[in-house]
């Protein structure tokens, strides 16, 4: 549904697309994988938030490591089974980098990424490279964590849109979640 909806997205929300791509335009390898991930995280965060009923009652930044907020996410619904791994491998790489100062980020790195995208992450890296002029490293990658990124993101904008225009929807999730509703 994300995927295919465009949000009304609020002046808030266009700043912070806006100051995204600033960032991850300027970056370097290092900077792509350790900033993009920053982004993504928090990202997540604000999708688990909505996903669930009570979110005041954990701290998704404080209480959840970055896989478990994947599998939470998946388990949620909020993420496909097939979005997981190249996240996870994100976070694998961050974690590299981020306790050796020798590793540095390259081709092999971004291969590996995109060997763990979904068939739907594929396809849209393709069709950016498609219209863009350079395919060369760091590019994919950077392209790699920018989908990540907005595909949270437009996600979480869309849930926010819904509960916004229809709060009867609202209602009704919040009794799919306290199982009043069957599971599925």
């Amino acid at each position: 549904m994300a995927d295919t909806v465009r949000a009304n997205l609020s002046v808030e929300d266009e700043k912070k697309r806006a100051q995204f791509l600033e960032h991850i335009n300027a970056e370097d390898p290092l900077g792509i994988v350790i900033r993009g991930l920053i982004y993504i995280e928090s990202a997540l965060i604000k999708l688990l938030e909505e996903g669930v009923r009570k979110p005041n009652a954990i701290d998704f930044a404080k209480d959840l490591n970055f896989p478990t907020k994947v599998d939470l996410a998946v388990a949620l619904g909020m993420l496909k089974d097939d979005e997981k791994a190249v996240l996870l491998n994100l976070n694998r790489l961050r974690n590299k980098l981020a306790h050796n100062v020798e590793v540095q980020v390259g081709r092999d790195d971004e291969d590996a990424l995109v060997k763990s995208l979904s068939e739907d992450d594929r396809l849209r890296l393709v069709h950016f490279e498609e219209k863009s002029e350079s395919g060369e490293f760091p590019e994919r990658l950077r392209r790699i964590v920018a989908v990540q990124w907005w595909k949270l993101d437009e996600r979480r904008v869309v849930i926010d849109e819904i509960k916004q225009l229809h709060p009867e929807w609202e209602a009704l999730v919040k009794l799919v979640r306290g199982g009043v509703i069957g599971d599925d």
